[in-house]
């Protein structure tokens, strides 16, 4: 039996309120209760499903009796099974709004993924990255989450099934969030793939706790796709080269808040690469504190703002690129995506 947390003990620690909140669910890691007793509350409105990469005795799910004002142990980590297995079962929760996360003296890294029971895209699978081997995902699911913070960051990479090849839009797309905020409105993806072959070439490396795939709408075809830790945040250079921020998530109703990460909020890289064309693409949110140094040949651009509008070169053979950003600001970010040899059309 979990035994019940004391009022009393909340003396040892703070009621944290960091977290990424999205529209149907929220994010939690290891920031957001660092010390003995902390406590952070979450949403379950409607009921929800929550999911973690955690096997911890030492962290808690915790319901308050307003009655008696005790933190009611509903769970642990350790028996909601993220960390056991690659593709655990949602642990369903009854609806309220006094539920906890609860540290009784975890210091490790981990993500902790609520879910109302009124989201968009319920029942796709989330996976956990276990061990530096990583997931082989072999699936007919449209789309597929997957946790992890125990390293720096993680890389999709050998994304194969049949796509509308003549359809830009029916190509598969990578988001640094879950399941429920996959083609919405107010969020971008992290990448979207242009062509057959940039697609078979792409490694695309997210310093986030959480990102989801989605390959293509309603299709049921079965799909292959590698998503391993990153521990150094290692950038490809490959027809697709991807660049994300630490903390980013592409949406644009809280631009604020970041997930927490080990990461310096600094990017720097250059490159050479022979291509036919180079196509830019992207999302931003960077006050003018925080530009972002873009140089590709002899062209310098400074990005900022709230909005990138895609450019294209094809006048040369070869391409020398570079960037540079440092981030200053409170929520600045981005993801900026260069395809080669894909085409301006």
């Amino acid at each position: 039996m979990v035994p019940l947390i004391l009022l009393a003990t909340v003396l040892l620690g703070s009621v944290a309120e960091a977290r990424v909140s999205f529209m149907s669910s929220e994010v939690l890691q290891q920031t957001d209760v660092p010390d003995y007793g902390d406590k952070a509350p979450f949403k379950c409105d409607n009921g929800c499903q929550v999911y973690t990469d955690s096997r911890s005795s030492s962290l808690y799910i915790t319901k308050l009796n307003t009655n008696t004002g005790v933190y009611e142990a509903v769970t642990t980590f350790s028996n909601i099974g993220g960390a056991n297995k690659q593709n655990p079962a949602p642990y369903a929760l009854k609806a309220s709004d006094k539920y906890y996360v609860d540290n009784r003296g975890d210091l490790n890294p981990f993500v902790f993924y609520v879910v109302d029971n009124e989201a968009p895209n319920m029942g796709t699978p989330v996976m956990v990255i276990t061990d530096d081997a990583g997931l082989k995902i072999d699936t007919t699911a449209e789309r597929v989450t997957v946790l992890s913070s125990k390293a720096a960051a993680h890389t999709w990479s050998q994304i194969s099934a049949k796509f509308g090849e003549t359809v830009w839009g029916r190509f598969p797309k990578i988001y640094a969030t879950g399941f429920d905020n996959v083609d919405v409105d107010y969020c971008e993806p992290v990448y979207w793939a242009r062509s057959v072959e940039t697609l078979a070439d792409a490694a695309i490396t997210l310093p986030t706790p959480i990102s989801t795939i989605h390959f293509l709408p309603g299709d049921t075809a079965r799909h292959t796709v590698n998503v391993a830790w990153n521990k150094n945040a290692a950038v490809a250079h490959t027809l697709t080269t991807a660049y994300v921020t630490p903390g980013y998530h592409g949406c644009a109703f809280n631009v604020d808040e970041l997930y927490s990460s080990s990461l310096n909020a600094t990017l720097s890289d250059s490159f050479t690469i022979r291509a036919k064309s180079v196509l830019l693409s992207g999302y931003i949110a960077l006050p003018n504190t925080d530009v972002l140094d873009f140089k590709i040949n002899d062209a310098e651009i400074f990005f900022r703002g709230w909005a990138l509008t895609p450019q294209c070169w094809e006048n040369a053979d070869s391409y020398a690129i570079s960037l540079n950003w440092t981030g200053r600001s409170k929520g600045a970010s981005f993801a900026v995506q260069l395809d080669f040899d894909a085409g301006c059309q």
